[in-house]
């Protein structure tokens, strides 16, 4: 029996005319009542890998014993694969050419009888498969996102504290990688805080209604569309939201696809690296004043063997290339992760000094020496963490400074150990 079938794929609304896959799988379930094996083999005309070759499997089904259907299950990898979608004709949409063929396995040994009462049943089903890229009409949609929240890594060591900002600009931008046209209104855009506190957007962007105009490509080659706007302290609140050292930023928008309908005839198109993105990026340099403004590092504490280890003595030597003056500590770790003691350096660290221009042209170099106590000693030695915590603060009267991307603070630390040995 050799049986060709045209498919059709419901899209929900969608006309696509050629899909390649990026990964995903063909599911199959068989089950027959033949007495003698059986030999499947499954092709899908429409499907091409990178070098040209059409999809074909071939299974062998073993034979069904004293009235007990044979049942085989498994799946067939589709990575790469390229789907045309256009049908028998070439000018379709949404299907797909498949051809199932069975027969008898030449090397069965015994004659094989077949009646009305024996059947075989086949499912096949594509499952999980993601979209490398996708090309036709992807139909006319109404998204409502709803509030999502973003986590922001530019606070994330950032745990309290007060920066006082001079100067901010930002750049708000949605960025079309899509090859539809698009209305985005914009409901909302947050600044939240590690305790909840909540700051939206005040900006003539939030509530009105965008066009985003199409992507085009050349090739391969997407070219997005971008639509800015420029956010600063004389059109909005963006400096309060970010004086709040958000841990996430927040969106809610409605976003229409294919609004006039159809207007490309089939020639959508959507890559999976080219997506329709939000972005806020900030234009350096920034100035602002610091009131103990507090980061924190994780370390771990990793000594071979803390059993003879008595007493630990460390030195930090810190190289400071702020423009801030800083405080250290460190904080002992219990088995939940919290501080319960402290051991302070003994003294502040300079800030880096300023050249003519207001940039640190000499970064301040101290080294302090911190003795950790017996019952500390135990705590490290048993959980092996501990957190650098460093307080910054403007030096008095210096007034606002501007913070450029390559300034850092580096720290080493060494260790000074009393331990016990034991010669037998």
């Amino acid at each position: 029996m050799n049986q060709p079938e045209e498919n059709n794929l419901d899209l929900e609304g969608g006309e696509l005319t050629f899909v390649k896959i990026k990964s995903g799988t063909l599911q199959y379930e068989l089950s027959s009542s033949i007495k003698g094996d059986i030999i499947y083999t499954y092709t899908i005309q429409s499907a091409k890998d990178e070098n040209g070759n059409v999809f074909t499997k071939t299974l062998k089904v073993p034979e069904a014993v004293n009235g007990v259907n044979t049942v085989m299950s498994g799946s067939f990898d589709l990575d790469g694969y390229t789907l045309d979608m256009r049908g028998a004709n070439g000018n379709q949409y949404n299907k797909i050419l498949t051809t199932m063929s069975f027969g008898v396995d030449a090397n069965y040994p015994n004659p094989v009888s077949v009646s009305n009462q024996d059947a075989i049943y086949i499912s096949n089903q594509f499952k999980d498969v993601k979209i490398d890229f996708a090309k036709g009409y992807f139909g006319s949609h109404h998204v409502e996102t709803g509030w999502e929240n973003t986590a922001t890594n530019s606070f994330e060591k950032l745990i309290s504290g007060n920066i006082d900002l001079e100067e901010l600009s930002l750049k708000f931008k949605i960025e079309n990688g899509i090859g539809s046209d698009a209305f985005i209104k914009i409901n909302g855009i947050s600044s939240i805080d590690k305790f909840g506190n909540v700051l939206l957007l005040n900006n003539s962007i939030v509530g009105s209604n965008q066009i985003l105009n199409r992507a085009f490509r050349i090739d391969d080659y997407v070219y997005p569309t971008l639509k800015q706007f420029d956010l600063n302290e004389n059109n909005s609140n963006i400096i309060d939201m970010l004086t709040q050292l958000p841990k996430f930023l927040g969106f809610n928008f409605d976003i229409t696809l294919n609004p006039l309908g159809n207007v490309s005839g089939h020639n959508d198109f959507i890559y999976d690296n080219a997506p329709l993105s939000l972005n806020l990026d900030a234009e350096m340099p920034l100035r602002f004043l610091a009131n103990n403004l507090i980061l924190q590092d994780t370390l771990s504490i990793d000594i071979a063997d803390t059993s003879v280890l008595n007493s630990l003595k460390l030195t930090i030597e810190i190289e400071n290339g702020f423009p801030l003056q800083a405080e250290i500590a460190i904080g002992i770790l219990d088995q939940n992760d919290k501080i319960v003691s402290y051991v302070f350096a003994p003294s502040f660290i300079n800030s880096g000094t300023l050249d003519g221009n207001g940039k640190v042209s000499q970064i301040s170099s101290s080294s302090h020496e911190i003795l950790i106590s017996e019952k500390d000693m135990e705590r490290l030695k048993t959980f092996k963490k501990a957190v650098l915590t460093v307080k910054f603060d403007s030096p008095p009267n210096a007034g606002s400074v501007s913070i450029y991307d390559y300034y850092k603070l580096d720290y080493k630390i060494k260790a000074n150990a009393n331990v016990t040995i034991s010669i037998n």
